[in-house]
């Protein structure tokens, strides 16, 4: 049996949620340029420079982020490149299964060398990054990385290193391409790297919005830098380009019926929500990790239309549905603790009872639960994750219903009550 977690308002009841007909979100292409003096990052389709050593996090240039059409390419890579490669005199951007040649220093776009753009058949690689690997099922490559007499292309879970000059295809070396694991990173990047950066004597790898610091050579994998991975808010980029790039929102799903403002409240509200969560003390590095997974998956948001619903979610699966009746009214604050939340119950978090003591209900438990309290309700990780929003947490109160649903209860509505209800 699915459970569901749900955040109710006065009364009691669960209506139907509308589960089909959702509007989903493109998947955003990330890159990341090592330039000499400068890095390029690369959104969608959006880019920013940044000035910076070969550790830390640098300063972004003003003026930045710029558009992608800044780059004079063209129709290829309007929407987002896929990967770049920085080769001595030469510069190469990948986009799906083309790739261009580019003349050019540390700044600026350069020139695309002539008869450019040309099929990635021309790097040799057979099936690889050609036909999608066991995760990503369309062709091209995820990142490409120079490190000095080598170069690394990844593609989904696997990758391959690659003996070439400035210029040309160069050979595969033998016995490529190899499963990703190799790298030793543990779960992080275990599907696919989004990035991957030379910077001297680092190496750093980016993953969604976590990213890792490797001391490496010229070939293998290297060691992990102590304290890592960490989140890229530690970069300090601009809030929208970091959104793009933590991919907050860019495989959310949205029903049909929920108007454009209201999607894009929803929006705004899930992003601010994941911003304060990256770096917030009240929850464990586990914790945010499998929220901020939770945050790239495809969820669904959906309707509630019953009056006593302020908002659910399937525990461990893709469904968010909200009562905008309801919880919009409630301010800002309360609809970010409201989404973060109704998150962790994606992300697989749940919590016992609230116990609640009024007319319905008197004597039935003890101690009665209140915000900040510490007990086993109100330090469960779904409560810890309000107090990253504003700083407190919400007094509605949740329970484990008999059909095994967690519900969620606006101030007001004790757990008898709800209990007396058909859910």
């Amino acid at each position: 049996m699915w459970n569901t977690a749900i955040r109710w308002g006065p009364g009691s009841g669960l209506a139907d949620a509308t589960v089909s007909a959702f509007t989903k979100g493109a998947t955003v292409p990330k890159v990341a340029l090592y330039s000499g003096s400068k890095t390029y990052f690369f959104c969608g389709d959006q880019y920013i420079r940044v000035t910076r050593g070969e550790t830390g996090p640098g300063t972004v240039d003003p003026g930045y982020p710029k558009d992608i059409s800044v780059w004079g390419w063209g129709s290829f890579g309007a929407n987002g490149i896929d990967a770049a490669l920085h080769s001595g005199p030469k510069t190469y951007f990948f986009c799906g299964d083309q790739y261009i040649r580019v003349t050019r220093g540390d700044v600026g776009p350069g020139t695309v060398d002539p008869g450019y753009p040309q099929s990635l058949d021309v790097w040799g690689w057979g099936t690889f990054a050609r036909n999608g690997s066991a995760t990503l099922n369309s062709p091209g490559i995820d990142a490409a990385l120079n490190s000095g007499s080598k170069d690394y292309f990844f593609s989904g879970d696997e990758y391959i290193r690659v003996t070439r000059g400035d210029t040309g295809a160069g050979t595969v070396d033998a016995g490529y391409p190899k499963n990703i694991s190799v790298w030793g990173w543990g779960g992080f990047g275990a599907d696919g790297i989004d990035a991957a950066l030379h910077s001297g004597s680092k190496t750093y790898f980016f993953s969604g919005d976590q990213y890792l610091r490797v001391t490496r050579g010229d070939t293998g994998p290297g060691t992990i830098d102590p304290g890592y991975p960490k989140n890229i808010s530690v970069w300090g980029w601009p809030t929208a380009f970091r959104d793009c790039w933590a991919q907050v929102g860019s495989n959310f799903h949205f029903d049909n019926g929920i108007s454009a403002d209201r999607r894009a409240r929803l929006l705004e509200r899930q992003r601010f929500a994941f911003s304060q969560v990256g770096s917030c003390g009240s929850l464990s590095a586990a914790e945010r990790g499998s929220l901020s997974s939770a945050y790239r998956r495809p969820i669904w948001h959906g309707i509630t239309i019953n009056a006593n619903a302020n908002a659910s979610a399937f525990v461990g699966q893709n469904q968010v549905f909200v009562n905008f009746a309801n919880l919009f009214p409630d301010g800002d604050d309360e609809i970010a603790q409201s989404l973060v939340h109704e998150m962790m119950h994606c992300a697989g978090f749940t919590h016992p009872d609230r116990c609640d003591q009024d007319e319905f209900n008197l004597g039935a438990c003890s101690p009665v639960d209140v915000p900040g309290d510490g007990g086993d309700y109100y330090d469960s990780p779904p409560l810890r994750a309000e107090i990253c929003i504003a700083g407190n947490q919400s007094d509605e109160a949740c329970f484990r219903a008999a059909d095994g649903r967690n519900l969620l209860l606006r101030s007001g509505v004790s757990p008898r009550r709800a209990r007396s209800v058909s859910v």
